[in-house]
């Protein structure tokens, strides 16, 4: 079966919560311009496109399982992460930190929908991933929750057999649903109200 439909576990609201972590404004999501993908170009084979489906799934459930160590099986050590209104992640370190601080206080579930690949070749690739991200509060926050929409545009490179992600840009697709003072940096004050998914 093609990695190419459904898929669920894990992966918007880094994206939301990461611009908190920056500086930024949740109150209205950043919004982007969906890109008119061409038809892929299969170079590959489907074994590199069901390695490339396995390791997207990996990035849900390092962030809700707040193993966040473990993104390093999902990115490259130099990756690029736009994640939206001037939040640029430089680096693995850089990302690693920037999506605990915003999930800091909360539990997750990000859920991975759609799914395609867009080109394909023997060392290079490129992929669209919708999600939705859910956080839920705790402590005084508890039974109230966030939630955010959006897409993954992830280029690839395959390094040492295995393939990982060097660029990603989240575009959010739509506002921000509930409440969001379950983030910690807003019920900390610290930030200024950005976040990631």
């Amino acid at each position: 079966m093609r990695p190419s439909t459904l898929f669920s576990s894990l992966t918007l609201l880094t994206g939301a919560f990461a611009i908190a972590a920056r500086g930024g404004s949740y109150k209205t999501a950043p919004t982007g311009t969906y890109t008119s993908y061409p038809s892929v170009t299969a170079v590959a084979t489907t074994d590199d496109e069901a390695a490339i489906y396995q390791v997207l799934a990996k990035y849900p459930l390092a962030v809700d399982s707040k193993n966040f160590a473990a993104l390093s099986d999902v990115f490259t050590s130099d990756v690029s992460a736009n994640y939206g209104e001037g939040t640029v992640y430089s680096g693995l370190s850089d990302l690693e930190y920037g999506i605990a601080y915003s999930f800091n206080g909360t539990t997750t579930q990000h859920s991975l929908t759609t799914y395609s690949v867009q080109s394909i070749s023997a060392s290079a690739a490129s992929t669209v991933q919708y999600f939705i991200a859910t956080i839920f509060g705790t402590g005084a926050w508890q039974g109230q929750a966030a939630m955010a929409y959006g897409q993954f545009d992830d280029t690839w490179v395959k390094t040492n057999g295995s393939w990982l992600i060097d660029n990603r840009n989240l575009v959010y697709m739509g506002p921000f649903l509930g409440n969001v003072t379950v983030f910690a940096f807003e019920r900390t004050g610290a930030g200024n109200g950005s976040s990631s998914s």
